[in-house]
């Protein structure tokens, strides 16, 4: 398929959603100059923002790339349930039940949804479910469904609200709304996305003046929780495979040269997603071990065994990977203790 037809059948997703080229850029984290060149043709997607691409418009990827639509190439929950093996139905039936139960009032609890093994119906769940009351609200406004609106009003007593869709002054109408977003709740039985789950940063992101300011800092919100979730299954999977007893049987076969490449990778891991630090392994890692270099009376933190024997270890790898040359190889001792270490990161 040509560019120019890749890019006309993302800017047709895109109006169909009614987002502007800013706003699908916003939630893919490109700038809206790289959307505009797919969809005027001068550009296309890279391979890594197809996937996103297709989960946001809840497309196939062959689509986006070929605007054909196979029925055997469209999957839904009700189709997998059908082509799943026996012992895996159940499994999904459970997973789309726990995303009904973390539904309350049409909102979707970000708590409960995290409990739910499975990253890719966690995201799917993120991007089709609201995580606020006023997505709701913004929705009816934007399609001026003025009943829905005013029957929100009267369920929650709110004259002002319901006065203004009467007279049909929207200025005033969405000054309303906006209450909803700035404030933490509104009936005491209602269930909503808490504070914290909402918030980050200086804590005064509440400050948006539009609906649709509000709409666009939501979108960073899922990305943020997409992207936090995201590392957070990558750490999961690694430590499963990675575990202490693995570390002991490797080593206990005189596999010493995976067990040293494999702790560097469950340390990794660590570096990444508990310290959030950034570059490669050894960069990653002379972070780390400058936090134990102090000699503050002040503090607990003056460490120089525990950088020693990681930086010890770092070198090991290093030899079997890069082919540098050390001085000598590790004693068990020293391993043993790089596995009971790296492993206590929970």
């Amino acid at each position: 398929m040509s560019a120019h037809s890749v890019g006309k059948t993302i800017a047709a997703l895109r109006k169909a959603k009614g987002w502007t080229q800013a706003v699908l850029a916003d939630k893919l984290g490109v700038s809206d100059k790289a959307v505009s060149k797919w969809e005027s043709g001068a550009g296309l997607p890279e391979i890594s923002q197809l996937p996103a691409l297709a989960a946001l418009f809840n497309v196939t990827i062959d689509y986006i790339m070929t605007g054909k639509s196979p029925e055997k190439e469209t999957v839904t929950i009700s189709k997998a349930e059908l082509c799943a093996k026996p012992e895996n139905r159940d499994m999904i039936t459970q997973q789309e039940m726990q995303i009904q139960s973390a539904l309350h009032n049409g909102i979707i609890s970000i708590q409960e949804l995290k409990k739910i093994n499975n990253f890719d119906l966690i995201k799917k769940a993120l991007y089709e479910y609201p995580i606020h009351t006023i997505e709701v609200l913004d929705k009816f406004y934007r399609e001026k469904d003025w009943r829905k609106l005013f029957e929100f009003a009267v369920d929650n007593k709110d004259r002002v609200l319901s006065d203004a869709i009467i007279e049909q002054n929207t200025e005033n109408i969405e000054r309303q709304l906006l209450r909803y977003w700035q404030r933490d709740g509104l009936n005491k039985g209602e269930i909503y996305v808490s504070r914290k789950e909402i918030l980050y940063g200086n804590r005064v992101e509440r400050k948006q003046t539009s609906l649709k300011e509000v709409s666009d800092y939501l979108s960073r919100v899922r990305q943020r929780i997409i992207d936090e979730l995201s590392d957070s299954f990558d750490k999961k999977k690694v430590f499963d495979e990675l575990a202490k007893d693995y570390f002991y049987d490797e080593l206990n076969k005189g596999n010493r040269e995976m067990v040293i490449v494999k702790l560097c990778v469950r340390m990794e891991a660590v570096l990444k997603y508990d310290y959030h630090f950034e570059g490669n392994f050894s960069e990653m890692l002379s972070k780390f071990c400058g936090m134990f270099n102090t000699t503050d009376d002040e503090s607990n933190n003056f460490d120089p065994y525990t950088p020693a024997m990681l930086n010890k270890l770092r070198l090991q790898r290093n030899s079997i990977v890069h082919s540098e040359k050390v001085e000598k190889p590790m004693s068990d001792d020293d391993l043993k203790w790089c596995i009971d270490y790296i492993c206590s990161f929970k």
